[in-house]
């Protein structure tokens, strides 16, 4: 348009005439602004995505002698972290660093690793009782409009031990035979004496009632079928572990209780996972069967399970916990009569397998 503009007016501009090093110093001082230009856009934006990042910040702040959680390894998969504590601050390093003492020793963490512990404040019960009775009648005492108050609340909380350096292993990892002699009746039931007379009668009655329920014992559930489903059919075979004989005696005893049982029976399969004997952190012995190679071919179930992390997150703002127990829960749920087989172990005395 310029060229075009020019042919019909017939005015030209002269052309400007510049030196070379007028030329640099001009282009020198484009890139300067420029710079600056950019410099001050890219602080505007830090600003702006500093902001929304930061929008449900908190600053954590400790002082000395402050209970804190560290976010620290697990014990079994160092690429895991778990909250570990309490631990107590010792010193304060710097604007955000912490001193805190760990196995011994003092170590140095940063305000990111750390969570400040609370710990749960112990309600007098006998005073909060005094405080529900003083304003009621004798016909009424223990009473509240809406009937009886249990006057206790409790919460159970289950910690990751860690792992001794004595080879122990967690008991929670192994398949256990045995014993299956009751230890725990209804009669060992342990009722809190912050309940009222009303209240105890009522949980004795309940307990009696279901009295079969309460016992170290395991029962058998009809409601669904244990199936092992394997990416071979080729039988895994392994020879027995030598037992000590001092455990042989109490291997022998425990076999022989749950064929009572019911439990387990002979077998002829071609499976046969070994038993072996593990030392509990309390020094004692523990027979359990390792069915090692069999999970090695059995097929991955991906259906989702909850986590720990899941769990806790449904029990915030909840009055009552209640943890229950099952006592053997593998040996309560029956195995599928096509996986009996697979199910199979070898002792010194025989080869046996679940039902």
């Amino acid at each position: 348009m310029t060229i075009l503009k020019e042919l019909w007016t017939e005015e030209f501009d002269e052309a400007e005439v510049k030196t070379r090093y007028q030329y640099l110093i001009d282009l020198r001082e484009k890139l300067e602004q420029t710079l600056k230009l950019a410099r001050e856009e890219l602080k505007r934006s830090q600003a702006r995505y500093q902001r929304y990042y930061n929008r449900n910040a908190k600053d954590r702040k400790f002082v000395v002698g402050d209970k804190v959680l560290i976010l620290l390894p697990t014990d079994k998969n160092k690429l895991l972290m778990q909250w570990k504590g309490p631990f107590e601050v010792e010193k304060i390093v710097g604007t955000n660093d912490y001193g805190i003492q760990v196995g011994g020793k003092v170590k140095t963490f940063h305000a990111n690793m750390l969570k400040k512990y609370i710990e749960r404040k112990n309600a007098d019960v006998n005073n909060r009782k005094q405080e529900l009775d003083g304003g009621d009648d004798g016909d009424n005492k223990g009473d509240s409009v809406g009937g009886p108050v249990l006057h206790l609340t409790a919460a159970s909380i289950i910690e990751t031990s860690v792992g001794a350096s004595n080879g122990a292993v967690d008991d929670e990892e192994l398949l256990e035979l045995g014993p299956t002699v009751p230890k725990e009746t209804a009669a060992d039931v342990v009722l809190g004496e912050q309940l009222t007379e009303e209240q105890r009668v009522q949980l004795e009655e309940l307990i009696d009632r279901y009295e079969h329920i309460f016992t170290d014992v395991p029962g058998d559930s009809n409601l669904t079928e244990h199936q092992i489903e394997v990416t071979s059919e080729e039988p895994i075979r392994s020879k027995p572990y030598a037992i000590p004989y001092n455990v042989r005696e109490s291997l022998k005893e425990d076999i022989q209780a749950m064929l009572q049982m019911g439990v387990i029976r002979e077998s002829k399969s071609p499976y046969a996972s070994p038993v072996v004997v593990v030392r509990k952190k309390d020094g004692t012995n523990r027979v359990c069967v390792d069915y090692w190679k069999l999970n090695r071919l059995t097929v991955f179930d991906p259906a989702p399970g909850n986590t720990a992390e899941e769990i806790f997150q449904k029990m915030a703002k909840k009055k009552y916990f209640t943890r229950i127990d099952l006592s053997k829960g593998y040996w309560q749920i029956p195995v599928a009569a096509k996986d009996v087989p697979k199910t199979a172990f070898v002792t010194p005395d025989g080869t046996y397998e679940f039902i």
